[in-house]
């Protein structure tokens, strides 16, 4: 970005790119998504302490970025079993569609790409901050838009969706 090929991305986590302001849009909930096993001790519906992910298959994505630090915070280690490192994401959701294992991703992608998987919420509540990353100085008509659009859907939002 700070090179003047890009004027607007998004991120979890605060970045401080030169060149480049940062706002704070959101959050969002992490959980627990797939099919755990028979002897799963946690029913559905039942809040997991974080350490509970040790006790299942677990398939994760690039481990370059926010997630990786999100579970290094939370465990103060590495996980007990990862079963499957993936290089997407997207073969990370299909994995788990198939039930090779569980991975940790945001609420509201398994609510919409991944129906029927089950999932667990943490307690505590985890969550990855998103950010807006915006060039400094002018940018396009486009990137303007595209700006407007995600303060606008962001306006108001005081909690994270799918509190019920």
């Amino acid at each position: 970005m700070g090179s003047g090929q890009c004027e607007v991305g998004l991120a979890d986590g605060e970045t401080s790119a030169a060149g480049t302001v940062s706002r704070r849009i959101g959050d969002r909930r992490v959980v627990l998504a797939g099919f755990p096993g028979d002897d799963w001790p946690y029913g559905r519906g039942r809040r997991l302490p974080f350490e509970a992910i040790d006790a299942v298959p677990l398939i994760t994505g690039p481990m370059n970025g926010a997630m990786e630090r999100l579970v290094r915070d939370s465990l103060s280690r590495p996980p007990a079993r990862v079963a499957v490192r993936c290089g997407s994401w997207r073969a990370v959701w299909d994995l788990v569609a198939l039930g090779v294992g569980c991975a940790l991703l945001p609420e509201a992608l398994v609510r919409t790409e991944l129906d029927g998987v089950p999932y667990w919420k943490f307690e505590p509540e985890l969550t990855l901050t998103e950010h807006l990353i915006v060039r400094r100085g002018s940018i396009s008509p486009a990137a303007t838009l595209f700006v407007r659009l995600i303060e606008n859907a962001n306006a108001g939002r005081d909690e994270l969706p799918g509190d019920g």
